[in-house]
């Protein structure tokens, strides 16, 4: 385990590397640290809960052990292989977005091998945590904050003029008779959109809320 665990991580480093760069020289990107953090609190969480494993009741012991290791071992080997091919494409495009899925995956595939499914199938979700973390890629974030603050102006817009005021939208600023408004300046929930994201589901893997749960504490979090 030790071993593959140092192998992965030297075979990860130089992106790695620079996603650690990128978090430093990005004010928005500080929570991640944190965020790192409080992953490794939860799986330390986890792994001290009694694992609680519910088998039908003419159930064959030895049968359900062969398939549970049968199942460790084909997904841990096609994971790997998947992992492979994700670090080598990370390289060639020196992608730091491919580079942390690929060494999330290989985390996730390491405690697979090494705890076994059940405890793999506990300890998976706060992979999802590691995985929104990730900065989208320079385009795909630049077009999705810019979807964002349209919405956002949008709804304001629409929101005055319920209220009767009168106003003006100009791209991604509000107009008033005293003064303008700029999206980007006054909201400041688009920069943070992650970071309260990360924090809600976090909240919910401490709290082991249920998929509806998460889904539905996700989507408010991202409406307000």
């Amino acid at each position: 385990f030790w071993i593959l665990l140092a192998v992965g991580t030297l075979a990860h480093a130089p992106l790695l590397l620079e996603f650690g760069r990128q978090i430093i020289g990005q004010e928005n990107l500080w929570f991640v640290p944190a965020c790192i953090g409080v992953a490794a609190v939860l799986v330390r969480h986890r792994l001290n809960q009694p694992l609680l494993i519910q088998l039908p009741e003419d159930a064959d012991l030895e049968k359900e052990a062969q398939s549970r290791e049968r199942f460790r071992v084909i997904a841990f080997c096609l994971g790997m292989i998947l992992v492979c091919l994700l670090l080598i494409t990370a390289h060639l495009a020196h992608s730091t977005y491919l580079g942390w899925i690929s060494y999330v995956c290989f985390l996730s595939l390491l405690s697979l091998g090494y705890w076994g499914r059940d405890r793999w199938v506990y300890l998976a979700p706060i992979a999802l945590l590691l995985l929104l973390i990730q900065p989208f890629p320079q385009w795909l974030e630049s077009w999705s904050v810019g979807k964002l603050l349209s919405f956002t102006v949008g709804f304001a817009s629409m929101l005055t003029d319920s209220l009767g005021i009168l106003h003006y939208r100009d791209v991604n600023v509000l107009g008033l008779i005293a003064t303008d408004y700029r999206a980007e300046v006054a909201c400041s929930t688009v920069f943070s959109l992650f970071s309260c994201l990360c924090a809600a589901y976090a909240w919910g893997l401490w709290k082991e809320y249920s998929v509806v749960r998460h889904l539905a504490t996700l989507s408010q979090t991202l409406f307000w």
